[in-house]
């Protein structure tokens, strides 16, 4: 029967010695934290490109709220 690539995964680790096995966990953790750091400084990135149109969007927002063009949020119509 074919293995899938993550059983693989799993039963090359579990060959592993519990101190391989550490290292390998420890690897993946600061793997995991760059990852995250990279994603958050993305995001950052890309909210600030946009702060001229959110202030844009804001603006309208606000604009349509003072004409009486909203209405509250039902919740239950979600």
């Amino acid at each position: 029967m074919a293995t899938t690539p993550y059983e693989d995964v799993l039963h090359a680790v579990e060959r592993l010695t519990p101190e391989e096995q550490a290292r390998l966990a420890t690897a993946l953790e600061e793997l995991a934290e760059r990852r995250a750091s990279e994603s958050n400084a993305q995001w950052n990135d890309v909210f600030a490109r946009s702060h001229d149109q959110q202030q844009k969007l804001v603006a309208k927002i606000r604009a349509d709220m003072e004409a009486g063009r909203t209405r509250p949020l039902d919740l239950g119509l979600l």
